[in-house]
């Protein structure tokens, strides 16, 4: 092989080896633009999430507000139906019993 030979294929594998690393960088770059797609794709749908997450916390806590006050309510109408119970037993007790059936016979002409 004389020296012209040499150099061309030099030159040929110069060539083929840049040509092979364009590739290579052309691959590397359209992966990437790919992988920044979807890692958009992933931050808005985290980002719609934790929007949905803030707006289903503050039902819960507005839904757990409104059940603390009916339990409140509902409290307080069970103590006090206890205590007329305790007065009525008491009333009972004391021989009052025309108090308490009087009280009971309201209750029956309301039914009519």
């Amino acid at each position: 092989m004389d020296k012209k030979d040499v150099c061309i294929l030099l030159g040929a594998g110069a060539l083929i080896a840049g040509a092979y690393s364009t590739y290579n960088q052309y691959k590397q770059e359209k992966k990437l633009c790919k992988l920044n797609k979807k890692l958009t794709r992933l931050g808005s749908c985290h980002n719609n999430f934790v929007e949905v997450q803030k707006v289903i916390n503050n039902l819960s806590s507005e839904n757990m507000t409104d059940m603390c006050d009916r339990v409140d309510c509902l409290e307080d109408t069970s103590i006090s139906n206890y205590n007329q119970i305790l007065e009525l037993k008491e009333q009972a007790n004391k021989g009052d019993a025309c108090k308490c059936m009087n009280d009971y016979s309201d209750l029956e002409g309301q039914g009519d």
